[in-house]
């Protein structure tokens, strides 16, 4: 179980929001997956409002919203899911991209692993 992609991800974002806290990571011995899961929500709920007054260089906005939507598809939390699917893309699409110059925007939008993960995402719901 512990080299599935949902314990991957969910590991990545637990790791990532603790340690942007200070905090020590909690023993996953004490409920394996479905205790990082629980962790992972309750911190995704802490640092969700904090997200809009990060900066890209701490935190890429897609980066934080394609790993919110990992972890509530694993949830199976598809509303939340599509929200943070919808976070993101809108970052991409309104934020960024007006201020990436033309030659630029292909590599931006198409070799940009995580844009390019959460625009293919947001096509495939449309």
């Amino acid at each position: 179980m512990k080299n599935s992609e949902a314990w991957r991800k969910v590991t990545r974002l637990t790791v990532c929001l603790f340690a942007s806290r200070g905090d020590k990571l909690p023993s996953s011995e004490k409920g394996g997956l479905n205790f990082l899961y629980t962790s992972a929500v309750a911190r995704w709920n802490e640092v969700e409002a904090l997200l809009p007054t990060f900066h890209p260089i701490d935190c890429y906005p897609p980066t934080a919203a394609a790993i919110g939507r990992d972890i509530f598809l694993a949830r199976r939390d598809p509303d939340r899911a599509a929200a943070c699917l919808v976070r993101g893309v809108e970052w991409i699409q309104k934020i960024a991209l007006p201020q990436v110059p033309e030659a630029y925007r292909d590599s931006f939008l198409n070799r940009n692993s995580v844009n390019r993960a959460l625009l293919a995402a947001a096509s495939r719901v449309r």
